[in-house]
């Protein structure tokens, strides 16, 4: 019994440490001991919630119970959103949050957008969403800006 527990431990020995030696001598290391900050020269604007690229985005929206919310105002929304996403104007949210804020609670993952890496609105509302105890936040830097621009669909409301 000894023999066989100092086996395994050698190879588990071995392994990690040819992993991490791998790890960090390939040209794109993983971020093994330290948080995953996507876009490292820009300073994070609070750090419990990450932003995320579209490939991220586009990753996320194929997860179960991923919630996808288009910070803008309603008219902006209307005239054309990223397919899937649900308006939740961060203008209104004082207004919104007490009819919705049970289907929020839904969702594994809260990812926020809003106009491009300019707006500011996808921000404030992770950062309510943030207040009222939700985990779990991204916000898609790009917006629907970018998400146009690299010619993707959009869906536009009737009402």
């Amino acid at each position: 019994m000894k023999k066989l527990f100092i086996e395994i431990s050698v190879i588990l020995i071995i392994s990690v440490s040819t992993s991490l030696i791998f790890n960090f001598s390939s040209g794109s290391p993983l971020p093994v001991f330290k948080k995953y900050v996507p876009n490292e020269d820009k300073p994070i604007i609070f750090p419990e919630i990450d932003t995320i690229s579209l490939e991220v985005l586009e990753f996320l929206m194929t997860k179960e119970r991923s919630l996808l919310l288009d910070a803008r105002p309603y008219e902006s929304y209307r005239d054309g959103h990223i397919p899937g996403s649900f308006s939740f104007p961060v203008n209104e949210f004082e207004k919104i949050f007490p009819e919705r804020g049970s289907f929020l609670k839904l969702a594994k993952t809260i990812i926020v957008y809003c106009s491009s890496k300019d707006c500011k609105d996808s921000a404030d509302l992770a950062l309510y969403l943030l207040d009222k105890g939700f985990g779990d936040i991204f916000i898609y830097e790009g917006g629907i800006e970018e998400w146009i621009s690299k010619g993707k669909d959009i869906e536009q409301s009737k009402n």
